[in-house]
């Protein structure tokens, strides 16, 4: 009997901590945990919601649709820097233009509350050059930009006025160079010109100009329907077919076969100086065209040609017709110039001629006229699709969010659960003697 006591005490002796008396432990002292978990929970809080209010910031996220914008240039050609847009002189552009930002201090978010990065995207876009129903997408570059404002320098409402502000500002200065663009230069030459030839050129050049233009409008937006229900290559093609029925080298020609001159004042002295100019270079070319005449004639009453001389000769022949071609243009070039010099006042004298002229001048200026509708139309058409197209897209519908430093509910959450692995701790340090072998055998009795 006594053997089966002692058994039974080693045995008890001898047996391990159990899971029970191990949470016994941890959770006996139960208003001590509470208190110690509130508490180290209450200080955490706290530290953190200090820590943010340094550290928070308010983040705008924002893209641009503008022409250019993503190659760093204003559609008109000019340089585009983001950074330009929150100069110090920018930032009190805007406090004066906004009620909301009266009060702030712009030099101190100049020099430490305004923040820009930039980050690169790529989106797809529809090709609306496409008439048929296999239309294509093709690659548009979008640049983003991130505008980090700090959280003590201003409020939310103010960070949202100023983010816009700020944003806004780079398609409002592409809207203002569409509407001060002028694309008249060629027209303007045309009307400073007192020469027919010229002038030709000028619309030639103002015609090119504008046919240019719809291009780039195209490559860069698409073939877009307009208001008056027309796409842009529609336009285009009507352009491009009435400046065939009459082409710029058909009045080019009649200028030259007629000998038309608008005004003699300054034009008489300048095609004298090109007759001379001209009868000089012709003399240049016969004294030498008749020198290698003379070499070729020596070759040639040779009894017999080498392979050498031979070669030779081909090259004095190919030498001379070139010669013989450029005397030969020499000569109808002067002729129209001299053409020109002996209409002068012949308008006052020959009825046909003058019907003639008068004629010509018509057909001028229709060809002015319609390029200069064709131009203010272009001009138009421009405005209307870069401020229907040109928009600031926003990441976020509130323009600005506030971010904080650390995430206060992961950071709270896990707060809460060290706080309350401590005050476990606590109770384990203040009753871990429970568990030990010597305590458990002490009050074995006790607990009988």
């Amino acid at each position: 009997m006594q053997q089966n006591q002692n058994r039974e005490y080693y045995y008890e002796e001898e047996q391990g901590i159990t899971l029970g008396e191990f949470f016994g432990v941890l959770f006996g002292r139960k208003l001590l945990l509470l208190i110690v978990t509130c508490a180290l929970f209450l200080v955490s809080m706290i530290v953190i919601l200090i820590y943010n209010g340094r550290t928070s910031t308010y983040q705008g996220m924002y893209s641009y649709y503008v022409t250019g914008l993503s190659d760093g240039k204003y559609i008109d050609g000019s340089r585009f820097d983001v950074r330009d847009l929150v100069t110090l002189e920018k930032l009190n552009e805007y406090k004066a233009e906004h009620e909301e930002l009266k009060n702030l201090d712009m030099s101190s978010i100049y020099y430490n509350g305004v923040i820009e990065s930039l980050k690169y995207e790529t989106i797809y876009k529809k090709n609306e050059s496409k008439l048929n129903d296999n239309d294509n997408d093709y690659i548009v570059d979008k640049t983003g930009y991130k505008i980090i404002l700090t959280k003590k320098a201003l409020s939310l409402k103010e960070a949202q006025v100023l983010t816009t502000a700020i944003a806004e500002e780079a398609n409002f200065i592409s809207q203002e160079i569409v509407d001060a663009a002028d694309y008249t230069q060629y027209l303007t030459l045309y009307n400073q010109s007192n020469i027919y030839d010229n002038q030709v050129n000028y619309l030639e050049e103002q015609y090119k100009l504008i046919y240019g233009k719809y291009t780039n409008l195209i490559s860069q937006y698409g073939d877009v329907v307009l208001k008056s229900g027309l796409r842009l290559s529609d336009v285009q093609l009507n352009m491009q077919e009435y400046f065939q029925n009459i082409s710029f080298d058909s009045l080019r020609n009649e200028v030259n076969y007629n000998g038309y001159v608008k005004d003699y004042t300054d034009y008489e002295l300048q095609l004298e100086k090109q007759i001379e100019s001209l009868n000089r270079e012709k003399a240049v070319d016969v004294k030498k065209k008749t020198e290698l005449e003379e070499q070729r004639d020596k070759i040639l009453t040779a009894a017999s040609l080498s392979q050498l001389q031979t070669l030779e000769l081909s090259q004095y022949h190919e030498e001379i017709i070139k010669l013989s071609n450029r005397i030969f243009d020499i000569d109808e070039e002067i002729e129209l110039l001299e053409k020109k010099l002996d209409n002068k006042d012949r308008e006052t004298t020959d009825a046909d001629y003058k019907a003639q002229l008068d004629a010509f001048k018509i057909k001028l200026q229709n060809h002015y006229e319609k390029l200069e509708e064709m131009t203010e139309n272009y001009t138009s058409i421009e405005k209307e699709i870069v401020k229907k197209y040109s928009l600031v897209y926003y990441d976020s519908n509130s323009i600005v969010e506030k971010v904080n430093g650390i995430s206060l509910l992961k950071f709270l959450i896990i707060a809460l659960l060290a706080s309350f692995a401590v005050g476990l701790v606590v109770n384990l340090c203040l009753d871990g003697k429970k568990l030990t072998r010597k305590y458990k055998l002490a009050h074995k009795d006790d607990d009988k």
